[in-house]
C-alpha cells in the first residue's frame, strides 16, 4: 500500500510539473521483492521507508535485455533481468543505508559491463544506475558501460 503510494506520488509529481510533456511516456515500476537468488542480507537494505530511492534500467538500444546484479557495501540488493523496452522502463528499489560512505557494485554477464563507485549519503538520496550499449547500426555507437548518478532530490527522467 505504501509502495502504491509513493508511486502514485512520484508520478503525480511528474505530471504536475510537466516534466514528460512532450517525451515519450515514462514506466517506473517498483520492486515488490529482491529478486529469488538474493540473500536474507538484501532484505535489511530493501525497506519501503528507507532514505535512499535507487532506479536501474536497461538503456541499450543492442542489447534488449540484460542481466544486472547490483550490490551495496557487498550485499547483494538486486540480481534480475532488465528489458529496454521503450527505453523509459526504470525499476525502482528504496533502500535504508546509513549516513556517510557507501560502495555500490553493478555487474552484468550478458552485457559485459560492471562498475565500481563510492558514494555519500546524507539524509534522503535518489540515484540510478543505468546501462548503454548501442552499435553503429543504431546509430552512434556507445560502449557497454553502466553510469551512475545520485541527487538530494527526485528524479526527472527525461
Amino acid at each position: 500500500m505504501i509502495r502504491a503510494l509513493m508511486v502514485a506520488c512520484t508520478l503525480l509529481a511528474l505530471a504536475t510539473l510537466g516534466a514528460c510533456a512532450g517525451t515519450p511516456s515514462i514506466t517506473i515500476a517498483p520492486s515488490s521483492s529482491p529478486a529469488p537468488s538474493t540473500g536474507a542480507q538484501s532484505g535489511a537494505l530493501l525497506d519501503p521507508q528507507g532514505n535512499v530511492v535507487m532506479y536501474v534500467t536497461n538503456q541499450s538500444i543492442a542489447q534488449g535485455r540484460v542481466d544486472i546484479a547490483i550490490d551495496v557495501d557487498g550485499r547483494p540488493v538486486v540480481d534480475r533481468q532488465f528489458a529496454a523496452g521503450s527505453g523509459h522502463n526504470f525499476k525502482q528499489y528504496v533502500l535504508r543505508l546509513a549516513s556517510g560512505r557507501h560502495v555500490l557494485t553493478a555487474h552484468s554477464l550478458t552485457g559485459k559491463a560492471s562498475l565500481r563507485r563510492a558514494f555519500f549519503v546524507n539524509g534522503k538520496q535518489w540515484l540510478v544506475v543505468s546501462y548503454w550499449y548501442s552499435t553503429k547500426a543504431q546509430g552512434t555507437p556507445e560502449p557497454r558501460q553502466f553510469d551512475f548518478r545520485i541527487q538530494d532530490h527526485p528524479m526527472f527522467f527525461d
